[in-house]
C-alpha cells in the first residue's frame, strides 16, 4: 500500500498516524470557528424601543414602535380601588395593569380610531399567594392550563400573568386590527422583554 512499509513501518501505524493528523487538523478548525472566528452579532430589534418601567412593582418592558405611533396608555388599578369597586369580595391580586392602545387598521368601519382600548391586562399577585391558598392556581398558570391566563414572570416578591383584551381576546383583537400577523409578532416580542428591575 505504501512504499515505505518495506522500511519497517507497519500499515496499522501509518493509518493511525494519518487518522491522528486528520483529527488534530479537524479539531483545530472547529476550535478556531468556535472560539476565535468573528461571530455574527444577533441584533436585538427591541433594543431601541421605548421602555415602560413600573417602580412600585419593580418590572419593565419595551413598547413596540407601532403602539408608540398610534398612542398607548398604561392604566394601573390597585387593590384598594378594586376592593372599593367590589365590596365584600376577596381581592387576591395587588393590582391590574392595563395596556391600552388605539385601533390599528380596524376591521369594522364603526370602530372609533381615536378611542383607547385594553389590548392586554397584567395581573400582579404577591408571591406568597402562590405558596399558600393560590398554589394550585399559580401552578395552572405556569403550565398553561388556566383558561385565558398566560404566565408572564415572577420573582421572590411577585407573580405576574396576563390576558388579552376581551374574554379571549379574539373578537376585540379582530375588531381593533390587532390580530394581524405583524401586530401579533410585535406584541409577542413586547412580552419577551418583560423583566424585573435589578
Amino acid at each position: 500500500m505504501f512504499k515505505f512499509l518495506n522500511k519497517g513501518i507497519s500499515e496499522p501505524i501509518v493509518i493511525s498516524i494519518i487518522a491522528l493528523i486528520v483529527v488534530l487538523v479537524g479539531g483545530g478548525i472547529l476550535s478556531y470557528q468556535h472560539w476565535w472566528s468573528p461571530k455574527d452579532e444577533v441584533k436585538d430589534e427591541a433594543a431601541d424601543w421605548q421602555t415602560y418601567r413600573n417602580e412600585e412593582y419593580g418590572f419593565e418592558f419595551k413598547i413596540a414602535p407601532i403602539f408608540q405611533e398610534k398612542g398607548y396608555r398604561v392604566v394601573i388599578e390597585d387593590k384598594k380601588a378594586l376592593s372599593e369597586e367590589y365590596p365584600g369580595q376577596t381581592i387576591d391580586e395587588l393590582a391590574i395593569i392595563t395596556f391600552e392602545t388605539k385601533p390599528i387598521a380596524p376591521h369594522y368601519a364603526s370602530v372609533n380610531e381615536e378611542k383607547y382600548q385594553g389590548m392586554f391586562f397584567i395581573f400582579i399577585y404577591p408571591k406568597n399567594y402562590c405558596s399558600g391558598e393560590g398554589r394550585e392556581f399559580c401552578d395552572e398558570v405556569r403550565i398553561g392550563e388556566a383558561l385565558f391566563r398566560n404566565y408572564l414572570i415572577e420573582n421572590e416578591s411577585y407573580f405576574l400573568y396576563y390576558n388579552r383584551g376581551g374574554s379571549s381576546g379574539g373578537d376585540m383583537w379582530d375588531a381593533m386590527g390587532w390580530n394581524k400577523d405583524e401586530i401579533k409578532q410585535d406584541f409577542n416580542q413586547m412580552l419577551s422583554t418583560f423583566k424585573f428591575i435589578q
